[in-house]
């Protein structure tokens, strides 16, 4: 589970915000890492926001540069515990809307790349001798990098379990890594809380294959289903050729919790505002027509293909205020959301 926070705009990319994480165990202990960001052309702002991204040579290059400055143990998994499923945007929300834990693994594994895992990092599912294994492939090189990566998608899995695992003791049996053991071994040990063992033939979380068809708590096939659909139309969006007009319709689907400005969305294709209206125009139609098309059309799948409330339906499609997304429901359907739902329109 190697991404940060929102849907790469680009394969091969990675979110700024996938530092942010960095930054914040970095200065609990103490480190300052403003100048090292300095040196590598970033900044604090760009890091704050959670829909853009830098090619996975700049994120690598100023992890390079943090491992070899700071001395934190067990850092990558202390970094990849702040993760949780809302970083991942869309495709968190499908994960947890799964029915079981098969399917929360499959529908991470099959739409990884839209939260940048095609950087240099994949993780896959295998089952062997009544066991289940995440395995983790990083294609690093760097020992210093690959270490990192490795314990940051450790530290992830551990968190997730939450979200999958229900039972009070931990859902792994044991973890098995590439890597040589480390003299803060039995930190990172507490920190995963189950056996790890070095120098195995791969990098893995083990659980028993049993849990696999175990429930999901937050288990949502409709919402599963409509989630894996924008999956699927982001991923084929970043492995194809596209106009401009699905290049914004993209980032304004990327950019959950918060509204989309046409500024926002230029700086993101790296054109000038009056570029971006000028080619829109071109092609028939403005900002303000995608996105009100786009977040209506959301809109109204999710009042009737799901029991997700008005707030929650307002935090997808990125209004600050369930009032405000009230009256733009209203405005564009002639109808409250909750009648629109009595009128029969929403889940039978």
């Amino acid at each position: 589970m190697q991404a940060g926070t929102s849907v790469v705009t680009r394969l091969g990319t990675v979110p700024h915000s996938n530092i942010a994480y960095v930054l914040e165990v970095a200065k609990e202990h103490d480190y300052d890492l403003s100048p090292l960001l300095d040196s590598a052309g970033l900044n604090l702002e760009a890091i704050s926001d959670s829909s853009s991204d830098l090619t996975g040579e700049q994120y690598y290059g100023f992890l390079s540069q943090v491992l070899a400055t700071l001395d934190i143990p067990a850092f990558g998994c202390k970094v990849g515990q702040r993760f949780s499923l809302s970083d991942f945007g869309v495709l968190g929300y499908a994960c947890v809307s799964s029915s079981t834990i098969r399917q929360f693994l499959q529908t991470f594994f099959r739409f990884q790349q839209i939260v940048g895992s095609s950087a240099s990092f994949r993780e896959a599912l295998r089952e062997e001798g009544g066991n289940a294994m995440i395995e983790i492939h990083s294609s690093c090189s760097n020992e210093n990098l690959l270490r990192f990566d490795i314990e940051e998608a450790v530290g992830q899995w551990t968190i997730a379990a939450g979200d999958m695992w229900s039972g009070k003791e931990s859902m792994y049996t044991c973890v098995n890594l590439s890597l040589p053991e480390p003299d803060y071994a039995q930190e990172l040990q507490t920190l995963v809380g189950c056996p790890v063992f070095y120098q195995q033939a791969r990098n893995e979380l083990v659980f028993p294959a049993e849990l696999l068809e175990g429930p999901i708590v937050m288990a949502d096939e409709l919402t599963a289903k409509l989630c894996e659909q924008q999956c699927h139309t982001l991923l084929q969006g970043l492995t194809q050729q596209e106009g401009l007009v699905e290049q914004v319709r993209k980032l304004i689907i990327n950019q959950a919790g918060r509204i989309s400005t046409p500024e926002d969305v230029a700086s993101k294709l790296h054109i000038s505002y009056r570029t971006l209206r000028r080619r829109l125009s071109d092609e028939g139609t403005s900002f303000k027509e995608i996105h009100n098309e786009l977040r209506m059309g959301m809109a109204g799948e999710y009042m009737r293909q799901t029991e997700l409330t008005t707030q929650e339906i307002a935090f997808l499609l990125g209004y600050s205020e369930a009032s405000n997304f009230h009256r733009a429901f209203k405005l564009w359907f002639g109808k409250t959301p909750g009648d629109y739902r009595l009128s029969g329109s929403g889940p039978q």
